[in-house]
């Protein structure tokens, strides 16, 4: 133990650096308007990006599911996030339907 009862004080950890506004044609417009079915596979796919706090650092976790069958349809984890959305939108558009159904069973 320290003397006087002296300890380290945990440093807090911040939000991810926000890299400065937004410009309104990068906002996609509202094409489902809510409407989150889907009639038949790759109709509709839906897109989410987040970050996660982990020992390690920050990691950023983007992912695609098709409205169809409700499943992720391609995700990306990486610790730089325009890596991890470019990432995703490369493995979503290039993995058939098919295929990923084969593989999730």
């Amino acid at each position: 133990m320290p003397p006087r009862g002296a300890r380290a004080r945990p440093r807090r950890r911040g939000q991810p650096k926000d890299e400065g506004a937004r410009i309104a044609a990068a906002i996609a417009p509202n094409v489902l308007n809510r409407k989150f079915t889907a009639e038949r596979p790759n109709q509709k796919w839906i897109a989410d990006f987040t970050y996660v706090w982990t020992a390690e650092g920050w990691l950023y976790v983007a992912a695609v599911i098709d409205l169809f069958p409700r499943r992720v349809v391609g995700w990306s984890m990486s610790t730089f996030a325009g890596i991890a959305r470019r990432s995703v939108r490369k493995r979503a558009g290039s993995i058939p339907y098919n295929v990923l159904k084969a593989r999730q069973k």
